[in-house]
């Protein structure tokens, strides 16, 4: 069984090999209404991409890449726990995914270590502008990557120490709104 942290790391790379310095990820438990939502946007030139395209797993838009799993088993994934997956037009002018689905369904997959995920995906590339929002009902945390970056300026940063303190922080924001793998 694959986790959502997976997911969410396949799509923040496709965004960045398709030219996104921005990337917004949204996670969102509503318990009341037994639902998690999570939204990926960018802000690199859209993709077209089909139904027929996600659905087919040996088929890529992309010269050079002949499978592509992300989006067909996110979307498979979502399914499988009573929800669904759009990919559309991002308001950053990117591309916009978003995959809905029943917390409580027995075949919903873990969240895994996101922070872990998302801190190497800033370790590789920390000037890329990760905006994170995480909500559980009322309560909400919202970090931005760019402003880790000029924090750790002052004292010198790297792509690792931007990366440990994504971790850091992501970590205990998951673990403050009680989210668990």
């Amino acid at each position: 069984m694959s986790d959502l942290a997976t997911r969410i790391l396949d799509i923040i790379e496709n965004s960045v090999r398709a030219g996104a310095n921005v990337i917004s990820v949204s996670f969102e438990e509503d318990r009341d209404e037994d639902r998690l939502s999570l939204t990926i946007e960018d802000n690199a030139p859209g993709v077209k991409i089909s139904g027929e395209m996600i659905d087919d797993y040996f088929r890529s838009n992309r010269v050079g890449k002949r499978m592509k799993l992300g989006l067909s088993l996110l979307r498979n994934e979502a399914r499988q726990a009573g929800g669904y997956m759009t990919v559309e037009r991002s308001d950053l002018g990117g591309t916009k995914v978003k995959a809905t689905m029943e917390i409580g369904h027995i075949d919903r997959c873990p969240v895994g270590d996101l922070a872990a995920s998302l801190a190497s995906v800033v370790c590789e590339n920390p000037l890329l502008d990760i905006w994170l929002m995480f909500r559980v009902g009322q309560n909400e945390y919202r970090m931005r990557v760019e402003e880790i970056v000029a924090e750790l300026k002052k004292s010198g940063f790297s792509g690792l120490t931007v990366a440990r303190k994504v971790h850091e922080q992501v970590k205990q924001a998951l673990e403050s709104l009680q989210i668990t793998a």
